[in-house]
């Protein structure tokens, strides 16, 4: 069903988060993720500009500098198209997922809550929501 390998963007300001982040991900023993991290959105739109559709999941931080991630989501697809978007945050549930539901994310992580099963468990869903997706292209071309 899924990649071996699979490669995610996060955009993330916060070297203490970033690292909690990747050791998350790395206690999830299938599938492997490879993380490619960026501090803001210059930074990023340099490497996506090389490679569009080098990423398959983008995690985005609510709030990076001036930019909110919403703002930095619209940004990449304005680059790459259609991704499979994450918010990640430390604001309130209820507002992350009003967010999330606005800003055309397919799901959300709470930084306060972060662990390897809220990470599996939402990559799964994005990836499946994906993988679904693809599917019902298929039955139509």
């Amino acid at each position: 069903m899924f990649s071996d390998e699979i490669s995610v963007c996060l955009i993330e300001d916060d070297d203490e988060d970033a690292i909690l982040f990747r050791e998350y991900l790395e206690e999830i023993p299938f599938p492997k993720y490879k993380v490619t991290r960026f501090k803001d959105f210059p930074s990023l739109f340099v490497d996506i500009e090389k490679n569009p559709s080098k990423y398959t999941i983008y995690v985005v931080d609510h709030f990076l500098g001036l930019q909110t991630g919403f703002e930095i989501l619209n940004e990449i697809r304005k680059v790459v198209g259609s991704v499979s978007a994450v918010l990640i945050s430390g604001i309130s549930k209820e507002e992350i997922e009003r967010i999330t539901s606005e800003g055309g994310f397919q799901g959300y992580l709470e930084k306060k809550n972060l662990s390897a099963f809220t990470l599996a468990k939402t990559f799964f869903e994005v990836l499946k929501e994906k993988e679904d997706l693809r599917s019902e292209t298929d039955i139509f071309f």
